[in-house]
């Protein structure tokens, strides 16, 4: 029995010129329009005519200012009364669209908002490793690592000391405020009682989940036909993608280390208003704005990332070694499953000089990381997280 034509309504948490968020719910979404189901994307970021091309629906929402975003700890993103603000937005928009089923991407105030209404929704969870819920395959090793490498030690001890890691405690209070102002219970996680997709599978991040959690596997996303088709040379191909969030020193360092090397270099800057300053560093790079992110990856012979979910997840489905340069708390996920994996090289900060280079080189000569990448790819390729999860969201219309 096919299930009926419904309206879902996607709300995904993005601040500034961030798209990794917006693209895993426009994944769905094109999943679920396919079916024959309408949606509307829900966008508070600064790229909206970018975003329109991308869904049939827009409608516009305030959201977090990006600069209290920037950094490793969500303990500044909301001030007293702003949870509630937004929620009530959020809430607002629930009654003028009217959906029968909501798909929120880490979107605070759009889970309250749909506890408030009714309307059932389904939380879609990208960083299972930094949950209670994650187990680390090997944590010996893990620590291990972090004792080779002597200059991480200042920040694992500052990591050590922190009482609010990740300003996790900060957000939960924050959270408990706005429910009770909202008429809700106070205490409860965003993802409490409301079923959630974890967009990873059991051998990358194993875990015990909550029986209203599940596994579907990742969300591939990439811009479409925005920016130049790859074409390969005679040389191998190194392709470096910087986050969408903003301008970071990944790429100025990439230039710097790899403008004389013998490789093509190809670099995406689309956190960044102005890309004439790197053309400057690397004259002989290629350097845009944007890129069709999945045929590059699958064409380079190297990735260098931050770590983002969206770019690592199409990388190693394509088979392709990464280089991951983690600046965020969500990207040091990445770096850890690289390493674990066999299937590229981490640098964590402090990067010492030259270390990018030494990498590229590394992975160029060694043929055990692309060994290890298509094994990764292998696995990937029987997961479809939009197909998954556009199931559970049927699951929830049906019922």
């Amino acid at each position: 029995m096919m299930p009926r034509v419904a309206r879902v309504l996607f709300f995904p948490l993005a601040p500034g010129p961030g798209l990794s968020h917006v693209g895993a719910c426009v994944a769905v979404a094109d999943e679920l329009e396919r079916r024959g189901h309408e949606t509307v994307l829900a966008y508070g970021g600064s790229r909206p005519e970018l975003v329109a091309g991308w869904t049939r629906r827009l409608e516009r929402v305030e959201e977090i200012p990006y600069e209290r975003t920037v950094g490793d700890s969500a303990a500044g993103w909301y001030e007293p009364g702003d949870l509630e603000r937004l929620t009530r937005g959020d809430l607002e928009l629930i009654e003028r669209v009217r959906p029968d089923v909501a798909v929120v991407d880490l979107r605070t105030s759009a889970s309250m908002a749909c506890e408030v209404s009714g309307v059932p929704d389904l939380s879609l969870m990208h960083f299972l490793r930094l949950t209670a819920w994650y187990r680390e395959p090997d944590p010996w090793r893990l620590r291990a690592r972090e004792l080779r490498r002597p200059q991480r030690l200042p920040h694992a001890f500052r990591r050590w000391l922190d009482r609010d890691p990740g300003g996790g405690k900060t957000l939960r209070a924050a959270l408990g405020a706005a429910r009770v102002s909202l008429g809700l219970p106070g205490t409860g996680s965003p993802w409490e009682g409301r079923l959630v997709a974890c967009t990873t599978t059991p051998w990358l991040d194993p875990a015990d989940l909550p029986p209203n959690w599940r596994y579907v596997g990742p969300i591939s996303w990439s811009a479409g036909g925005i920016g130049p088709e790859p074409d390969r040379g005679s040389r191998p191909l190194v392709v470096a993608v910087e986050s969408t969030t903003g301008p970071s020193p990944l790429l100025p360092r990439v230039l710097r280390e790899l403008a004389d090397e013998p490789v093509d270099l190809v670099a995406a800057a689309a956190g960044r208003e102005s890309i004439d300053d790197l053309r400057l560093v690397a004259p002989r790079a290629r350097i845009e704005r944007l890129l069709p992110t999945t045929a590059w990856l699958e064409a380079a012979d190297v990735a260098i990332v931050e770590g983002g979910y969206q770019t690592a997840c199409v990388a190693q489905r394509a088979g392709t070694p990464l280089i991951v340069v983690p600046h965020r708390a969500d990207q040091w996920a990445w770096a850890d499953r690289v390493e674990r994996l066999g299937s590229g090289v981490a640098l964590r900060q402090p990067v010492a000089p030259g270390a990018v280079r030494r990498a590229v080189r590394r992975v160029l000569r060694d043929k055990r990381y692309r060994e290890a990448a298509e094994r990764v790819g292998v696995h990937l390729q029987d997961w479809d997280g939009a197909r998954a999860t556009a199931d559970l969201v049927e699951g929830l219309v049906a019922s």
